[in-house]
């Protein structure tokens, strides 16, 4: 299956710059849905925890307190998850004196 041209895709990893939201743990139940294909919210019930911005290497960090949340990135106006883990919307689980490395992936315009 052919994909898009190589010019527009490299293949491989492209870090962004991107508004990052962390909330309570958050499930279906908790959002609102867009119109779109999967993966995007118009909004989300749960209570914000961090809002925070990735540099220019798509890297971020939060301190957080041990707890369960759900990570999001905003992406043409709404929020954007790719990971679902049974109903969990991209679940973090963070123990005490531990750190998470939390890779976002915002792939809803990929080609596989």
């Amino acid at each position: 299956m052919p994909g898009p041209p190589k010019s527009e895709s490299s293949g491989g990893i492209t870090p962004v710059i991107r508004d990052v939201y962390i909330y309570e743990e958050t499930t279906l139940d908790d959002v609102e849905e867009a119109d779109q294909e999967g993966g995007f919210f118009l909004s989300i019930s749960t209570n914000l925890v961090a809002e925070l911005k990735s540099d220019n290497t798509g890297f971020y960090q939060q301190k957080l307190p041990p707890g369960k949340y759900s990570i999001f990135v905003k992406e043409n106006g709404l929020f954007y998850a790719d990971l679902f883990s049974e109903e969990r919307i991209m679940p973090v689980d963070i123990s005490e004196n531990s750190i998470v490395k939390n890779q976002i992936d915002i792939t809803y315009k990929a080609a596989f």
